[in-house]
């Protein structure tokens, strides 16, 4: 084997085969391959690749061997370049940091093995705007790359990885034409962090209908404005008040509140006794702005099936927005919303998170 040498100390013999990868040589790679297979298995040996010990062995050979066939398919000249880039013509997109091999960021938007690139920056104070951070990319590639044998391929080259990095926008625009549509944070789903990708090419968009119980399934649901007023809501003037000003006035003056760059409150929470006027009143403010009132009892939402409960959810916020304005009352919220760090099963946790989006 080439650079085979014993070294002596004292009793003990070592006996060190020290060689660079041979990608120029693919049978001197099949006996080293023989070599370390067989002495891998002794509890005396130690097997380095790039100085660091290769630990679990197969791992780091697997990884050897996928670069060395990588670099013997890798065409000469300069589609060879291409190739590492994964460019297929010469007018194509790269798919790849210039090296297959190059981990840490995802470059195609359907990557799920790490974060995208889009997922690096952040928004601008207005949001309409996404500030690429091309350092913290360039980063994160050579931190997750530091140990991977790709290093080693006589292709491979960092100016190459930077290149890819380089033609990536600067800044990307928020707006369906531009592809991209705002992120929202999980813990606080009405605040932006970043952006995400629309592609209506590659999204699989699989809806299943769960009608709610008695619903006809083929019926499309006409639009209801109750006939309440507030002078029937007896007892309640504080709550009558309370309500005007949350709810009424963000569906009678947008206008308004677009012009001062105010955002309407998301919701009120009726809470009191069984008869005190709750769903009177909410049906007292769809009257009197003649929005359509869809009222959800939050046991009927629930469902046996898993997933079916978010789906009839969404069917009710998807009604609402067909038959705007619209005012949506939960009966029972507490059936649906219980808290979020409780010791409940998983599919509880689930339904309040698509009750918050």
């Amino acid at each position: 084997m080439p650079g085979y040498h014993v070294e002596a100390a004292g009793r003990r013999v070592r006996h060190v085969v020290d060689t660079p990868l041979p990608f120029a040589d693919p049978a001197t790679w099949q006996r080293l391959r023989v070599v370390i297979d067989t002495v891998g298995r002794w509890t005396a040996s130690v097997i380095e690749i790039g100085g660091r010990r290769c630990w679990p062995l197969w791992r780091g050979v697997h990884d050897v061997e996928a670069v060395l066939t990588c670099f013997h398919r890798r065409p000469a000249g300069a589609r060879g370049a291409d190739y590492c880039r994964g460019t297929p013509t010469p007018t194509a997109d790269a798919t790849t940091w210039g090296c297959r091999f190059v981990r840490g960021v995802d470059l195609e938007a359907w990557g799920q093995s790490h974060a995208p690139w889009y997922h690096f920056g952040q928004l601008t104070a207005d949001h309409t705007r996404f500030v690429v951070d091309k350092r913290a990319i360039t980063e994160t590639l050579h931190h997750v790359s530091r140990d991977r044998a790709c290093r080693w391929c006589p292709a491979f080259a960092w100016p190459a990885v930077d290149a890819v990095v380089a033609a990536l926008p600067d800044d990307v625009a928020v707006s369906p034409d531009s592809g991209y549509a705002l992120r929202y944070g999980e813990r606080d789903p009405a605040r932006p962090v970043g952006i995400t990708r629309m592609d209506p090419d590659r999204d699989l968009a699989v809806s299943v209908r769960v009608p709610l119980e008695g619903e006809d399934e083929d019926a499309a649901v006409p639009r209801h404005v109750p006939t309440v007023r507030y002078a029937d809501v007896a007892g309640q003037a504080a709550a009558v008040q309370a309500v005007r000003d949350v709810c009424e006035l963000p569906l009678t003056h947008g206008a308004y509140f677009a012009a001062l760059g105010l955002a309407p409150p998301r919701g009120v929470i009726l809470y009191g006794p069984p008869g005190n006027g709750k769903t009177l009143l909410a049906q007292a403010v769809a009257t009197e702005t003649a929005a359509h009132l869809e009222i959800v009892s939050g046991p009927e939402i629930l469902s046996q099936w898993v997933g079916g409960s978010e789906a009839q959810l969404r069917q009710v916020f998807a009604r609402a927005r067909a038959h705007h304005p619209a005012v949506i009352l939960i009966d029972e919220l507490d059936a649906l919303a219980s808290r979020r760090d409780g010791a409940g099963p998983p599919h509880h946790a689930q339904l309040v998170a698509q009750l918050l989006v």
